[in-house]
């Protein structure tokens, strides 16, 4: 990780994903609404998976607390099977949980484009590289690519498919990182995740679960 701090707003170099001063705008305008009754009252014109999804991000606005205090257990002490307790939770979530329904972190925040992600998704567009970057990123404060606006330029609108799925940036193709290899090592991105993605937010919640009853 970049930074050790639990910042909600920090750029993640191994998850691959950044927030501009727009987009943090965004998504804290929205984590507002997560406390706010006119938030629960629109529940009531979602579908039954969108609501469910808007309350999972609901627990975690109201848990934040033990969220963090839960987390800090497990960065002090990791347990040895952590890696498979996170696997177990990502295969059973998505098993019901259908990202297409949601795409809140594909209208929230960018991705890191790596070199080889822009080389790919270059030509497969058809286009030469510095008119593909030109045309939709730009150099973030460290100097990294990422996209230039929010929602992302490849995200459809009304269906909330990506038009370059199958040629997606690595750090899209891994979200949201909970069935990898030492979970320990990424707990603060996987915590943040928690209050973006409520398929992660599901799946710290049976991690909780889990731990209180052990």
């Amino acid at each position: 990780l970049a930074s050790s701090t639990i910042d909600p707003f920090m750029k993640y170099n191994s998850g691959g994903l950044t927030l501009s001063a727009v987009q943090k705008g965004n998504l804290l305008a929205f984590l507002n609404t997560l406390t706010d009754t006119a938030f629960i009252a629109d529940l009531d014109s979602k579908t039954p998976i969108e609501a469910e999804l808007q309350q999972n991000l609901l627990w975690s606005a109201k848990n934040r607390k033990a969220i963090k205090k839960q987390f800090r257990r497990w960065k002090k002490q990791p347990p040895k099977v952590l890696d498979v307790q996170f696997e177990s939770a990502h295969d059973a979530v998505f098993e019901t949980v259908d990202c297409l329904t949601c795409a809140h972190c594909c209208k929230t925040t960018s991705p890191i484009f790596k070199e080889r992600d822009i080389q790919r998704i270059a030509k497969a567009k058809r286009m030469s590289i510095s008119q593909f970057s030109r045309q939709y990123l730009k150099r973030d404060d460290e100097g990294d690519w990422v996209l230039q606006s929010s929602p992302c330029s490849f995200l459809d609108p009304v269906t909330n498919a990506c038009s370059i799925y199958d040629v997606r940036p690595q750090a899209c193709r891994e979200y949201p990182h909970t069935n990898r290899k030492n979970m320990a090592g990424i707990l603060n991105l996987t915590e943040q995740n928690a209050h973006l993605c409520p398929a992660v937010s599901s799946i710290v919640q049976k991690m909780m679960e889990a731990a209180d009853s052990d």
